[in-house]
């Protein structure tokens, strides 16, 4: 078992506090294992429950979109982007002293 210093950087606990701790961290380990294993266990039968299906909707056409969206979309996209970097360089343009 790792003691509670190497995971936590404190060697100085009494030892009551560090078996919480190692218990504590017994248990969260425990239940992200059971976790990971659930997920990982889910998504691998995830396509063999479809593969059992008839797939009807895998044939379905696609449908198509007005050109008008995309750029809506495109304009929407760029422009967060222009406005975080403009944010960006008022906030330092502001916290430079001024000479």
């Amino acid at each position: 078992m790792i003691p509670a210093g190497a995971w936590f950087g404190t060697g100085f606990l009494p030892v009551l506090s560090r078996r919480l701790i190692n218990k504590r961290v017994i248990a969260l380990w425990s239940l992200m294992s059971k976790f990971l294993t659930a997920v990982t266990l889910f998504l691998m039968s995830s396509p063999l429950f479809a593969a059992t299906k008839e797939m009807e909707a895998a044939n379905a056409p696609a449908p198509t979109v007005d050109m008008i969206w995309v750029v809506v979309f495109i304009v929407i996209f760029i422009g967060s982007i222009v406005g975080f970097f403009w944010y960006l360089w008022w906030n330092e343009r502001k916290q430079k002293p001024k000479e």
